[in-house]
Order: C-alpha cells, then structure tokens, then sequence
C-alpha cells in the first residue's frame, strides 16, 4: 500500500500482474513497473468500464459503441486504443 501511495495512483479502474499495475481514472490510463514503481506509460482514454483478463486490458466507453482490446504489451509501447 506505501508504494500506492507514493505514485499517487488514482484506482479508478485498476488491474496488477506481476510485472505492471494499471490504473484508469478521469480519463486517463497510467502503468507502473511493479519492480521499480517507475511510471511506464500514461495516455488519455475514453472510458467507462475497464475489465483486465490474462493479460489482456478490455475498455468500454458508454458513449461510444465499441470496446478497445490490447495487450498490457501494447499499452507500454503506446498503442493503447488502436486496436478494436
């Protein structure tokens, strides 16, 4: 919990693995490593739900019909939301 803190994650949304944690909240998706708590990745997302199962991070949006499918992978290399 005292590294939660210390990244000042919002847990909106959050999902963890053994190598990131995933956090979205007030639009925006942001990836820890979990080893060095450094902050891998944070893009703005449009979202209402998010569901995260093997690796693999699902976000809905209420407003728009479509759910976003990527990989935890892709998300770090910034490819969050490109593929549908």
């Amino acid at each position: 919990m005292q590294h939660l803190k210390k990244i000042k994650c919002s847990l909106g949304c959050a999902a963890m693995t053994e190598q990131y944690l995933v956090c979205a909240a007030k639009g925006t998706m942001r990836i820890w490593d979990t080893k060095s708590w450094a902050l891998l990745q944070e893009t703005p997302v449009s979202f209402g739900t998010m569901f995260f199962d093997d690796g693999v991070i699902y976000i809905a949006n209420r407003k728009v019909p479509r759910v976003d499918v990527f990989t935890i992978e892709d998300a770090v290399r910034g490819n969050a939301g490109r593929c549908s």
